[in-house]
C-alpha cells in the first residue's frame, strides 16, 4: 500500500472522473446532472457514455472521510483489494478443505496484474474483488449455511454494478451455477428463491436505467469499438469471439511477459502471472477435481474460469477486462501447493514446506513490489496518449496552481489535449477555480490552423515537447516566454509552459497554410486488381492503398484521417471507362456527417447523391450508392467530418466493379 500516488506513475482521467462524478451528485442534490434526472441513479456518465456506478459512490464516500487526492482514489481499491486474498482463504478451507489456505493472500499478493489493478482507482479492481467474494459467499452456501446466499447475492450485485463487464461475469456464473447446482437449490428452495428475490430487488436499479437510457448499451459497444458493430456475418463475428475466448484462457496471454498491448496496464518484467506459477495453476486444476467432495467447488471454480473473460472477449481481450480471473488463477496455484504438500507425509517435513511456501511467496510478492516501485517509472519511455500519459498531477496540481496565480488579471491557462484521455477532468479534481484564471484544452495546431483563436501574449500556454518543436519552427510564430518545463521520469522535457506571441500576418499565413491542405495528391493505386489514379484532397495521414483495399478487416482503427475543418474529396480515375455497382463509404466511430457520391464518364456528369448522416446511426452501418447508370471512368467521393473539430476519419472505401 506505500507509494499509491508514486505507482502507477500515471494518475488516468478514468481515475479521477469517480469522485468528480460524485460531486456532481451532491451538487445536484443527489439526482443525475444529465436528462433525464433521477434520484440515486444507478449509473454515471463517463464522458459520453454510462459505465460508472458502485465506484462513484464508493470513492464519494471514501472523498467526505479522508479528502480528495489521488491516495484516497487508489486507497478505495487497495484496501479493498487486501480483502480478496481472505475470500480466496475462504473458498480453500471451506469449499476444498485445504490445509493450505492461509497460503492465499500471498500468492495473490506475488500475482503482477493484481499488484498493479488494485493500486490504481479503476473500478476493474473493485469489480475483481466483489466477484471473490462473492465465489466465498456461494461456498459458503454449499458448505455451511443455504443462508449465505443473500450475502453472495449482494457481492454478485456489486460485481454486476462495479465495472460493466462485470454484468457479463455474472451474467455466466448465474446461468452455470444455476445449472451445476439446481438439485442443491431444488432441495433448499426456500433459501435459494429468498436470493432470487433479493438479486431481483438489487436488479432494479439497473431495469430503472435501462427504461431511461434505452439506447446507452448500443452506445457502450460503439465505444468498445468491438467486431459486434461490423458488417460482418453471424459466423464470422461468433469465430472473432472464439478466438478472443480462447487467448483469454491461453498460458501464453498469461504468462508472457510483455503481451499486454496496452503497456501502461502490464509489470513489464512480468507476465500477468509469474511464469512460474503456471505448473502450480496446472496442478491445481487437477487437484480441484481429484477429490469427489470437492466438485462443488471445483465446479465453482470452472464456472468462474468460463466467466472471467466473457464480456472482455465481446470487444478484445485485455487484462483490465478479465481481472476478475486473477484471483480464480491464484486460487488454483494455492490449490496447486496444496497438492505438493499433501505428497508430504512426514509431520516434520510438512512443517518445513509450509514454511518454505510462506518465505517463497513472500519473497515472490517482495520482488514484484520491489520491482514495480522502483523501475516502473522506466518501463515505457512514451509518456504521452499512446503511452502511460503521465503528468496530470504534476500538471494541475504541482506546477500550475503557483503559476496561474501570478498571471496577469484577465489571462488564461491553455493546455494542451494531445498527451492524454479526456484532461478536462483534472483541473475538476485538483479543485481549479477562483481565484486561479479559467482553464481550458487546445493544442498549438488548433492555433497554427485557425481552429482556435491564438492565445494572447499574457496566457499561459502548456505545449508537449513535439509541440514545442513543431512551434518553434512554425513561420507565425513571433515569440516564446518560457516559464517553465517539466520533465518525464526518464529526464526529458514533456512540458514546456510559457507565453506564446504570433505575428500579426498569421491569418496570411493560414490562409496560404490551408490552401496548401486543401490542395490535392495524385498517386496510383489498385482497385479490385485494375490500376487507376487516385486524386486525394484533405489527406492529413493514412495509407491511401489501404482505405481503397477494404480496410474493414481491422475493426479497431481508422485507415486515414483529415486535416481539421477541410472535407476529404477522392477523386478516382480510370484508364478506360467500367461499371461500377456500388461505392460504399465505412465510417470510423462517429467522425463523418456527411457523404457526397459522383460518378463521370467522358468529362461528363453521370450520376450523384447525397447522404447525410442521421444522428446516433452506429459507424457500423456503411453509406452505399450504386450508381444508375454504372459506366464511368472516374468516381468521387466527398465526406465532412463532425464534432467540434470537423476532423473526418476513415476506415475504408470499397468500390464495386462488375467484371
Amino acid at each position: 500500500l506505500p507509494d499509491l500516488a508514486a505507482f502507477p506513475i500515471f494518475f488516468f482521467c478514468d481515475e479521477a472522473v469517480h469522485p468528480v462524478a460524485f460531486q456532481d451528485l451532491a451538487a445536484n442534490h443527489w439526482r443525475s446532472v444529465p436528462p433525464p434526472s433521477e434520484a440515486w441513479p444507478a449509473y454515471f456518465l463517463n464522458v459520453r457514455k454510462f459505465n460508472l456506478s458502485l465506484s462513484v459512490y464508493a470513492q464519494g464516500l471514501a472523498e467526505m472521510v479522508f479528502g480528495r487526492g489521488v491516495e484516497t482514489v487508489r486507497g478505495v481499491t487497495a484496501w479493498a483489494g487486501l480483502t480478496a486474498g481472505a475470500a480466496l482463504a475462504v473458498v480453500l478451507r471451506v469449499g476444498f478443505r485445504a490445509r493450505e489456505w492461509w497460503i492465499a493472500p500471498l500468492v495473490l499478493a506475488a500475482t503482477p496484474c493484481w499488484f498493479m489493478h488494485i493500486r490504481t482507482g479503476f473500478e476493474t479492481g473493485l469489480m475483481a474483488v466483489c466477484y471473490a467474494w462473492f465465489l466465498a459467499c456461494y461456498a459458503l452456501y454449499r458448505r455451511r449455511h443455504p443462508a449465505w446466499i443473500l450475502p453472495a447475492m449482494f457481492f454478485g450485485a456489486g460485481t454486476f454494478y462495479a465495472y460493466s463487464n462485470g454484468q457479463g461475469v455474472m451474467l455466466v456464473t448465474g446461468l452455470g451455477l444455476a445449472a451445476c447446482d439446481w438439485r442443491y437449490h431444488w432441495e433448499r428452495r426456500r433459501w435459494a428463491l429468498a436470493g432470487l428475490a433479493f438479486a431481483l430487488v438489487l436488479f432494479v436499479p439497473y431495469l430503472r436505467f435501462r427504461w431511461l437510457h434505452p439506447e446507452m448499451v448500443g452506445e457502450h459497444f460503439r465505444d468498445l469499438e468491438t467486431y459486434w458493430n461490423e458488417p460482418w456475418p453471424l459466423s464470422r463475428k461468433l469465430w472473432a469471439f472464439a478466438r478472443e475466448y480462447a487467448w483469454a484462457w491461453s498460458p501464453q496471454y498469461w504468462f508472457t511477459p510483455g503481451i499486454e498491448p496496452l503497456k501502461r496496464h502490464q509489470a513489464v518484467h512480468f507476465g500477468h502471472l509469474l511464469a512460474g506459477m503456471a505448473p502450480l495453476v496446472a496442478l491445481g486444476a487437477w487437484t480441484a477435481w481429484r477429490r469427489p467432495e470437492n466438485r462443488p467447488a471445483a465446479r465453482l471454480v470452472l464456472v468462474a474460469l468460463a466467466a472471467g473473460p466473457f464480456a472482455a472477449a465481446l470487444a478484445q481481450i485485455h487484462i483490465y477486462r478479465a481481472l476478475a480471473m486473477a484471483p480464480v488463477l491464484a486460487l488454483l496455484a494455492t490449490l496447486g501447493w496444496e497438492g505438493l504438500a499433501r505428497l508430504v507425509r512426514s509431520p516434520p517435513l510438512r512443517g518445513a514446506l509450509r514454511a518454505g511456501g510462506f518465505a517463497l511467496f513472500l519473497f515472490l510478492g517482495w520482488t514484484v513490489r520491489t520491482d514495480c516501485l522502483a523501475l516502473g517509472p522506466q518501463w515505457e519511455r512514451n509518456y504521452g496518449l499512446h503511452g502511460v500519459q503521465w503528468g496530470a498531477p504534476q500538471l494541475f496540481r504541482d506546477t500550475l496552481p503557483p503559476l496561474a496565480a501570478t498571471l496577469a488579471p484577465d489571462s488564461k491557462v491553455l493546455v494542451s489535449h494531445l498527451w492524454a484521455n479526456a484532461p478536462e477532468v483534472f483541473p475538476r479534481f485538483f479543485g481549479w477555480g477562483p481565484p486561479l484564471p479559467p482553464q481550458s484544452f487546445a493544442a498549438f495546431a488548433d492555433f497554427a490552423s485557425g481552429v482556435e483563436k491564438a492565445p494572447a501574449e499574457r496566457d499561459l500556454v502548456v505545449l508537449t515537447g513535439e509541440e514545442f518543436a513543431a512551434m518553434r519552427a512554425h513561420p507565425a510564430v513571433e515569440r516564446w516566454t518560457p516559464r517553465a518545463r517539466l520533465r518525464w521520469p526518464d529526464g526529458r522535457v514533456g512540458f514546456h509552459l510559457g507565453h506564446l506571441k504570433f505575428r500579426p500576418e498569421l491569418p496570411e499565413i493560414l490562409a496560404q497554410e490551408r490552401a496548401k491542405l486543401e490542395g490535392p495528391v495524385t498517386t496510383r493505386v489498385i482497385v479490385e486488381g485494375q490500376e487507376a489514379e487516385a486524386t486525394i484532397s484533405g489527406l492529413d495521414g493514412g495509407d491511401v492503398q489501404g482505405l481503397l483495399a477494404g480496410a474493414a478487416a481491422t475493426h479497431a482503427q481508422f485507415t486515414v484521417r483529415c486535416y481539421e475543418g477541410v472535407p476529404f474529396l477522392l477523386r478516382l480515375r480510370f484508364p478506360v471507362p467500367r461499371r461500377v455497382a456500388r461505392v460504399t463509404v465505412l465510417r470510423w466511430k462517429d467522425s463523418v456527417r456527411d457523404v457526397k457520391f459522383g460518378t463521370r464518364r467522358g468529362g461528363e456528369d453521370t450520376g450523384e447523391h447525397s447522404y447525410r448522416v442521421p444522428d446516433g446511426e452506429s459507424e457500423s452501418v456503411p453509406v452505399s450508392w450504386s450508381p444508375p447508370d454504372g459506366l464511368a471512368d472516374e468516381v468521387i467521393v466527398r465526406a465532412v467530418g463532425d464534432g467540434a473539430k470537423n476532423r473526418a476519419h476513415l476506415r475504408g472505401i470499397e468500390i464495386t466493379l462488375v467484371p
